[in-house]
């Protein structure tokens, strides 16, 4: 069978170019080639299964790649509004929260069936539990490209849209498969990290603090200055320290060239000043209370625990018997307790993937290959990477529909397949 349009893989980005290709009405063969038995479980599984789609607050400050100023420049181009007019056009109305985007029935799943279901309708084959493992980098005597599964079947298309997705979350589909044909089509693929993830800290005493969940503000310092900062709920784990805060945190860790450190205020709406004079202020007038007492009426138990332990001061300190160098270091440690991140990677937990094709390789205003004419690459298979809240997806799905459109462009300005010469 030839296809107009072979789609490799059924995420977020595939099945929205397979939307937008299908829904052209100019009569297009379209395949989804599907890895899984299912399609979109990514999708299906955003916004904690809700789907938070997309982010009325859209601008390049969100978005990480190691070629920062074409996605700067792809991020001026585009707006959230696309996003709720595609799902609007689709019969899927999204309502603002906050600025976050989720859809009415609060499912991300049905977000997924009613794709897949608006697709075939359009008339797209979607072929699952199809790994593909070779895409020919010239076209045969049919102007097709010839792709090729892992157990030998070929596919014949005039355009290819690599949305294979990146290596993240493998519970959920997650691999490599889509880095390895990029490489064997000869593109470049920046350095692959796992990101929107926990942040692994070398600290034994952490274990202590497993469990609880605090707010605080936390600054991620490199070499040459603070290279971000970030405020909401901590949660502390035996060797992580997770939670939206950390995993935004994380996307920023695989640019960084020098050691950095993360710096958490745990009360950062008092100054040092400020929280010095209220403990010793707690310590004159209760002379008989001990410090970890004090400290159970700001902390959890455990916290209270952790902060004493890793200063080294005594529990049952009474407030006549510390000194004012023990509450120096106590108030220092809850203004700005220091870990350095260590490299550890964990594509488990990670929710998408850093690095990927160079964006340099692609036409951004069309998502085509730059070194392959129809050869056409979208979402986290490419050098892009999103924070939490709608960013990834969005990405995804605009980059989907912009491959889409640009095939169907093609298709109608220039009458690029004659399909008749086929049969």
């Amino acid at each position: 069978m030839k296809y107009d349009i072979i789609i490799v893989g059924a995420g977020a980005a595939g099945l929205c170019a397979a939307y937008a290709a299908s829904h052209a009405n100019i009569n297009l063969r379209i395949a989804v080639l599907e890895r899984q038995s299912v399609c979109g479980r990514k999708l299906s599984a955003s916004g904690n299964g809700k789907g938070n789609l997309t982010n009325a607050d859209f601008q390049s400050e969100y978005y990480h790649s190691f070629e920062q100023s074409d996605i700067e420049q792809w991020v001026l181009q585009h707006s959230y509004k696309e996003i709720v007019s595609f799902f609007e056009q689709i019969g899927i109305p999204l309502y603002g929260k906050n600025g976050y985007y989720y859809p009415m029935s609060n499912q991300a799943k049905q977000v997924t069936g009613l794709l897949v279901d608006k697709c075939r309708k359009n008339g797209v084959s979607f072929i699952l539990n199809t790994e593909v493992t070779d895409v020919s980098r010239k076209r045969n005597r049919d102007n097709c490209y010839v792709l090729t599964d892992v157990e030998g079947n070929t596919y014949e298309g005039r355009s290819v849209i690599l949305s294979t997705g990146g290596a993240a979350a493998p519970k959920l589909g997650g691999n490599r498969s889509g880095y390895q044909l990029a490489q064997k089509l000869k593109y470049s693929v920046s350095p692959i990290h796992s990101v929107l993830r926990p942040i692994y800290v070398e600290d034994p005493l952490l274990k202590l603090a497993k469990g609880v969940r605090l707010d605080g503000e936390v600054t991620l310092q490199g070499a040459e200055g603070v290279i971000a900062r970030e405020s909401g709920q901590i949660q502390w784990n035996a060797d992580n320290l997770s939670g939206i805060v950390m995993m935004n945190l994380s996307c920023y860790l695989p640019y960084q060239t020098q050691e950095t450190e993360l710096h958490i205020d745990l009360l950062p709406d008092y100054s040092w000043n400020a929280l010095r004079a209220y403990l010793k202020q707690q310590c004159d007038r209760n002379p008989k209370q001990t410090i970890q007492t004090l400290l159970l009426g700001i902390f959890p138990s455990a916290m209270a625990q952790y902060l004493l332990r890793r200063v080294r001061v005594e529990e049952n300190l009474t407030g006549q018997e510390i000194s004012e160098k023990q509450l120096n270091r106590i108030t220092s440690n809850i203004k700005k307790l220091s870990f350095c991140p260590l490299s550890r990677e964990d594509y488990e937990k990670a929710q998408v993937t850093s690095g990927g094709v160079r964006l340099s390789e692609i036409d951004l205003t069309t998502m085509e290959s730059r070194k392959d004419t129809d050869i056409y690459v979208v979402g986290e298979l490419l050098d892009v990477n999103g924070c939490c809240g709608g960013y990834n997806l969005t990405f995804a799905m605009l980059s989907g529909m912009q491959a889409a459109n640009a095939i169907i462009e093609k298709k109608v300005s220039g009458g690029r397949y004659d399909r008749d010469s086929w049969n």
